[in-house]
This record gives structure tokens, C-alpha cells and sequence, in this order.
């Protein structure tokens, strides 16, 4: 699977050489493209999608809970609340108001 990020284009080729053959694997956005290569002529190719990473937590939370994720606006709202929370209670355990991070793990 693919990490979504929606501002970057997901371009890249790979190959893998063997002895008498090679495989070439193409990323272009979410889509695979797959060719097997022997003396420099092609094998075999194969085309498919890669679903984003995003797509499938989607599909799977919707799916096995049955409730509806929270567009990426309103999620971005609760977490920057919930961060300044954790930001707030962080200063007050450590009585500083400088700290500029807070672990989170």
C-alpha cells in the first residue's frame, strides 16, 4: 500500500536485475505497472491499482464498525484541540510554560 499525501505525486521506477532477466516496477500516482523482462524482451506485464493507504482504513473502519470517518477538516479541528489539551496539561505537570514539545508516543 501507498502512504496518501495528497500534495505529492508518487512517481517512481524501480528495477530488480537477475542474471538473464529483470523486472521493472512503475509508480505512477497509485497505479502499478509491472513488467518482466528476459534478454531485454518483454515477458509479461501487469497493471493494477495501489490503493492508498488512507483508502483501506477508510473502507475498513466503515466496514467492520459501521459508523462514518470524520472528513479530514473537522479531524484536523478535534486533533489541534486535543493537542493544545495535551500541550496545556504537559506544561502544568512540568510547571513551565517554555516547553515547546510534548512527547507524545
Amino acid at each position: 500500500m501507498l502512504e496518501h499525501n495528497k500534495e505529492f505525486k508518487y512517481n517512481e521506477k524501480i528495477e530488480v536485475f537477475f542474471k538473464h532477466s529483470k523486472i521493472e516496477v512503475s509508480f505512477i500516482n497509485n497505479k502499478v505497472n509491472l513488467t518482466l523482462k528476459s534478454k531485454n524482451k518483454k515477458i509479461k506485464k501487469y497493471k493494477f491499482k495501489l490503493p492508498f493507504q488512507s483508502e483501506e482504513t477508510r473502507k475498513f473502519v466503515e466496514n467492520k464498525m459501521k459508523v462514518k470517518l470524520l472528513n479530514y477538516n473537522m479531524s484536523s479541528k478535534l486533533h489541534i484541540i486535543l493537542l493544545t489539551e495535551f500541550m496545556n496539561n504537559y506544561k502544568k505537570i512540568k510547571k513551565s510554560d517554555n516547553i515547546i514539545n510534548c512527547p507524545i508516543t
